[in-house]
């Protein structure tokens, strides 16, 4: 995977492996999206609605699939505990100034869904 400099969200350990591009994966780490992730993607990862933000889960799943450099197919193998936390990360890279909200992310913390061990690098 090429490495992107700036901001980092890792999920690890994942609850469980995932398989992409012949290795197994025991952790997803997403780099931050740039202009040209969004022009790939075609759409934020996230909608305003009367009742606040909700993920656009198509948009994200594709959003995890770049950041990760993983293949879709791999995407579609994380747990959906971990599917759902890494949604959110990708959601509050947008809606956080940059992913600034994910450098508060501790294990088990109710900044954001989940329950995972994640972290920001």
């Amino acid at each position: 995977m090429s490495e992107r400099a700036g901001v980092f969200f890792t999920l690890e350990p994942l609850v469980s492996p995932v398989a992409a591009h012949g290795e197994t994966l025991t952790a997803i780490r997403l780099s931050k999206p740039s202009g040209v992730d969004v022009r790939e993607v075609g759409a934020l990862p996230y909608v305003m609605g009367e009742d606040g933000v909700n993920l656009n889960t198509k948009a994200a799943m594709k959003y995890i699939s770049r950041l990760a450099a993983i293949p879709p197919s791999s995407v579609d193998q994380i747990d959906i505990a971990d599917l759902n936390e890494l949604m959110w990360a990708v959601a509050n890279f947008f809606l956080d100034k940059g992913g600034a909200a994910l450098k508060t992310l501790q294990p088990g913390s109710t900044t954001s869904p989940g329950s995972g061990g994640s972290t920001l690098n």
